[in-house]
Formats: structure tokens, C-alpha cells, sequence
């Protein structure tokens, strides 16, 4: 069932998850459920006691969660449309994507809309597969993958273009605030992530898919751009440094500057992609990779991974906040409207 949900609902819902999880961990019921353990938003139903989530895990009746036809557990899977209030139209999905466990792996299926545009629906729910991941999945190494036949396209032009032109620079910079330290949570990620990359990867899609340790692509139909310059939008100095730690920097320049697009042999020529595999083989091998070392070395992992990391992340904390902290007006500068509305009116025309 999909319905509309806005302004606290959304907010409801995740309160009272969270408060679920952590009661959980600690070994308590969550007073919250104990006397009211079902609850109806717009006609759908939330059962979320401890005992029906056991029975989910055992094969029982889905409440918040189901087990697949694998036997696989995947737990949270409602679909809820969110209306965003600032356009007034629904931005995707709530709480849309699957976790699944396969041989001892967990696999992240992204379907926030058809071609997960990341619009603030997309991020939520990144942000709250990141918390299931940590709460559910905590050791294990993660692939990032689609349901659908993109892997993603980038930034949602029918939520950012309007508010462009609006000069609503306010929102557009608590919304990128919001944006980039979701995706700092990807890239800090403590266990080895592999994006599988089934379709396009456009600019930020391209970036989420970056953000990951390791990225193996099809072998036909799928492209890769950070389009951001031609299209008029100044890449956000946080993603430069991610771009520049995962391809190196004079790799990072020319295809940030020029808005190249790539085939897949390209990509992989210019350490875009690591690896170019056919459909078929793209998820054993995902899993492959991203299980490659043995549990017991995840620890060595994430230590190292944290080293590695820490002259990016000291650059973001000490050189990006104060670029990026007028990116909302470079957004809604003058040529950035100009530019913007061109390319708008281009997509609205075919």
C-alpha cells in the first residue's frame, strides 16, 4: 500500500523505531508498544513488537518486516510516498529499501523512486539503511545496489530546479548540510562497501557509488558523469574531496570540470570503476569482493580504512565547511539560475 505522509508523520515513524532499537539492544520492551503495540498511519498498519518481529525472523505473518522466498530476512520494507512540503509534491518513497543477507553479506537494494533521483526521500533512506546496518547487520561488509535500472541519476531536478529558482538559497544549503553528512556516513562506513553497479550512475549517483570502497559495474548500458559544472551547479567542495580520495586527483579534476561522460571501459581505464562484469555476474561478484577478507580482519579494516581516510576527513572539517558553507548561494546565484533553467526547460521539452 502507498500513501501520503507529511510534515511530523514521517518524523513519528522513525522516533519511535529508533526508540524501538535502542530499547531493544538494552533487552527491554519498549513501554511505547507494550500497552499500544499496533498503531495505523493513513491505513496501514504498524505492528512492531519484539515478540511479532521474532516471529517474523522465524517465517510468521510480515509487520515491519518479511522473510523472502531465499529465507533471507528483510525488515522494513513499507512503502510510504513522502510529501515533501517545500514543492508540494511527493519526493519518493519512505523506508522503500531492502536489506538482505547472502552469505554473509549484506545487500542494500536502492529504490527510492525509478531512477532513485536523491531528493530528501532518497537520503532518509540512506540514513536509515545506515542505521539498520549498524543495528542489524553490525559486522558484516555491505553492497550497495538497485532495484531498478539505474543505479542512480543523480540529484532530483524537480526537487532542487525550483527551489533555484526561487533563490530559496536557505533551503537548498540546510538541505545539501543534511545531504553531505549522510554521505560522509556511507563514506566512513566501518566494514568494506561495494557499490554494484547495474545501470547509470549520473553526478550525485556517481558520487554515493564513490563513496563506497570498491565499485563493479556492468559490462554494457551503463554511463558515468559528474555533470554538475555543465549544467551550471558548483560542485560541493565536500564531494571534491571524496571524488579526489577515491580516483586520485587528476582524475577527479577532468571529469568534475569537464562533465565527461564515461562508457563503462572508460570508467574503468580512468579508475572510476574498479571492475566491468556481465549482468548476471554482477551480484556474485559484488559479494565476492565485498567478502574477500574474513570476519576476524575487519577489525585490522576498519582501523586502516579510518588512517586512510583521515587527511580527507581533516581537509573536510578544516578547508570545506567554510567553502561549503555558501554553497546555497553559488547554487542560486544569478548564472547558476540561468544555466539551471536552461537545462530544465531542455528536460521539460522532451
Amino acid at each position: 500500500m502507498t500513501t501520503s505522509l507529511s510534515g511530523d508523520l514521517p518524523r513519528f515513524i522513525f522516533t519511535n523505531l529508533a526508540d524501538f532499537r535502542r530499547r531493544r539492544r538494552r533487552g527491554e520492551e519498549n513501554p511505547g508498544t507494550r500497552h499500544r503495540p499496533k498503531r495505523r498511519l493513513h491505513g496501514i498498519e504498524l505492528d512492531y513488537r519484539p515478540e511479532v518481529r521474532r516471529n517474523v525472523r522465524e517465517g510468521g505473518a510480515p509487520a515491519l518486516g518479511a522473510v523472502t522466498p531465499r529465507g533471507v530476512f528483510t525488515w522494513l520494507s513499507i512503502r510510504v510516498s513522502v510529501v515533501d512540503p517545500l514543492v508540494g509534491e511527493a519526493t519518493g518513497d519512505l523506508m522503500a529499501w531492502e536489506i538482505e543477507e547472502d552469505d554473509g553479506v549484506a545487500i542494500v537494494h536502492m529504490n527510492s523512486n525509478k531512477v532513485n533521483r536523491q531528493n530528501p526521500a532518497f537520503f532518509s533512506d540512506l540514513d536509515t539503511s545506515l542505521d539498520r546496518l549498524t543495528s542489524d547487520f553490525p559486522n558484516l561488509p555491505v553492497v550497495l545496489t538497485s532495484k531498478e535500472q539505474v543505479f542512480s541519476a543523480g540529484f532530483d531536478f524537480d526537487y532542487w530546479f525550483p527551489l533555484i529558482e526561487k533563490d530559496d538559497f536557505e533551503t537548498v544549503q540546510a538541505s545539501y548540510d543534511r545531504f553531505k553528512q549522510i554521505n560522509l556516513r556511507l563514506f566512513s562506513y566501518p566494514r568494506p562497501t561495494v557499490a554494484a553497479l547495474n545501470g547509470h550512475a549520473y553526478a550525485g549517483g556517481l558520487i554515493t557509488a564513490l563513496c563506497c570502497d570498491s565499485r563493479i559495474a556492468v559490462d554494457q548500458g551503463a554511463d558515468f558523469t559528474l555533470n554538475e559544472v555543465p549544467i551550471g551547479l558548483a560542485m560541493p567542495s565536500l564531494f571534491t574531496e571524496i571524488i579526489r580520495y577515491a580516483v586520485g586527483t587528476p582524475v577527479a579534476a577532468k571529469a568534475t570540470l569537464t562533465g565527461s561522460i564515461y562508457t563503462g571501459p572508460e570508467a574503468l581505464s580512468l579508475g572510476i570503476v574498479d571492475s566491468l562484469v556481465p549482468k548476471n555476474d554482477l551480484l556474485p561478484e559484488a559479494v565476492r569482493a565485498a567478502k574477500a577478507l574474513k570476519p576476524d580482519c575487519h577489525t585490522a579494516y576498519a582501523f586502516s580504512k579510518r588512517a586512510l581516510q583521515g587527511p580527507t576527513l581533516s581537509r573536510i572539517r578544516e578547508e570545506t565547511e567554510q567553502l561549503d558553507s555558501q554553497f546555497g548561494k553559488t547554487w542560486c546565484s544569478t548564472d547558476a539560475r540561468s544555466a539551471t533553467a536552461r537545462t530544465y526547460a531542455k528536460l521539460k521539452a522532451r
